[in-house]
């Protein structure tokens, strides 16, 4: 439990690249057709990675990996749609 005012990143602590990601997402959807990338862009920022030394020293660590969480997540918008998860403010 949490209630300070200080914000808290939640996440792995490890970096994981565009196209990397873009992969995982393919994989959960079971997406068949090919992911493209435009070479000539930049990088954009090369660090992707949230800084969770803080939570980390509060004990929390994530118990589901990115990978799991994308998948259930794909998942769990397939069976009950985007209003559950994302309601219209």
């Amino acid at each position: 439990n949490y209630d300070g005012l200080k914000w808290v990143n939640v996440g792995t602590g490890k970096d994981i690249s565009i196209a990397e990601l873009a992969e995982l997402m393919s994989d959960a959807i079971d997406f068949k057709g090919q992911l493209k990338y435009d070479s000539s862009k930049p990088d954009g920022t090369l660090l992707k990675r949230l800084d969770t030394t803080f939570i980390n020293e509060l004990g929390w660590e994530p118990k589901i990996s990115l990978k799991d969480g994308i998948k259930m997540t794909f998942d769990h918008v397939k069976q009950h749609g985007y209003e559950r998860i994302a309601p219209t403010l």
